[in-house]
């Protein structure tokens, strides 16, 4: 299982901004509006543990990215009754908007996780990774703006028989995914 990918629409969105959110699973600190401002997204907890999500957290705040992030998350685990070449997870997600959020459509995001699939399978190699993109309406209460809009939350997956190897096989999907979102394709696409 070199890249598993999956395109679903989710149910139910967030409103941005949004608070700290807390359980037993995940410590997210709410949303910080980063748009133009990478010296604050490179200071975004969720991307502290990991140099490739806060190099694509600082490359999505950048001022002439096409698309931003409103959420973001990493952890690992270990599955239950998981088989043992993939008893480890380092896994996470990142929601993306696009900068001109008003203009773009579903069938934009669904084209996105197009370009991003193609871009991963060229990346996988021999690692085990299982993507899924979830396309998600947001209710945005920035820039003078209230409503509705669609996003992109795309739920990333490195399976691994220890956990380092999960954690670097993490770090080789979040590279290749922040230079998919850095490409030409991507440009042209969100234009």
């Amino acid at each position: 299982m070199p890249l598993a990918v999956r395109v679903q629409n989710a149910p139910v969105g967030i409103t941005v901004p949004y608070g700290p959110e807390r359980d037993e699973r995940r410590c997210n600190f709410g949303f910080t509006d980063t748009r133009g401002q990478p010296e604050l997204a490179a200071r975004i907890t969720e991307g502290i543990g990991s140099a490739e999500m806060r190099a694509l957290l600082t490359g999505l705040a950048a001022p002439d990215a096409a698309l931003f992030s409103v959420a973001c998350d990493l952890g690992a685990y270990r599955p239950e009754g998981a088989p043992v070449e993939q008893a480890e997870v380092a896994g996470g997600y990142v929601q993306l908007m696009a900068a001109r959020y008003a203009q773009a459509d579903t069938a934009t995001y669904l084209k996105l996780a197009e370009v991003i699939t193609g871009d991963l399978r060229r990346g996988a190699g021999t690692n085990a990774w299982d993507v899924t993109f979830l396309l998600k309406t947001v209710r945005f209460n920035l820039d003078g703006f209230g409503g509705d809009v669609p996003s992109l939350d795309i739920w990333f997956r490195a399976l691994a028989a220890k956990p380092k190897p999960a954690l670097a096989s993490r770090e080789r999907l979040l590279r290749c995914l922040r230079q998919s979102l850095r490409s030409g394709a991507v440009a042209a696409l969100l234009r």
